[in-house]
């Protein structure tokens, strides 16, 4: 698909390149999935990884398209490296854990109050794919 056209581009377009996607059992990868069954399509070719510097670097590369972290994908139009298209956001949950018998260990009494300090207390919600939690923002990237 050449830049010139990704403003034009539809769900059917952008399902139709290859997508590089975290494994299934990830929160990344559920959030993709929520926007393939929102726009009711199905990407034709999933790529595999689970770190996100390699797919921010496929995507860079020209392999594929991606969900990609909304700072990290802005980051990388801003040094031309990919192109956006639109302006698509996801949600999802994150949590913060620790083991239980540390329960009392003054780090992660510390590290509990930054992460509170960080993260807003979440809305009580009904938990369903069409709706998720509290969120990270993200941003879909192609080099092109």
């Amino acid at each position: 698909m050449a830049l010139a056209s990704v403003e034009s581009a539809d769900w059917n377009d952008i399902a139709a390149l290859a997508w590089i996607v975290t494994p299934a059992i990830s929160s990344h990868s559920a959030m993709a999935d929520q926007l393939f069954d929102a726009h009711g399509v199905e990407p034709a070719k999933r790529i595999e990884a689970d770190n996100e510097a390699v797919i921010t670097s496929l995507v860079v590369a020209g392999v594929g398209v991606a969900l990609m972290r909304e700072d990290t994908a802005l980051e990388a139009a801003a040094a031309n490296d990919v192109c956006l298209w639109r302006d698509i956001r996801a949600e999802t949950a994150l949590q913060f854990i620790h083991l239980r018998e540390r329960k009392d260990d003054p780090v992660v009494h510390a590290l509990t109050d930054v992460v509170r300090s960080v993260w807003p207390r979440p809305k009580p919600h009904t938990r369903s794919r069409a709706s998720p939690p509290d969120a990270s923002r993200g941003a879909l990237g192609r080099a092109w």
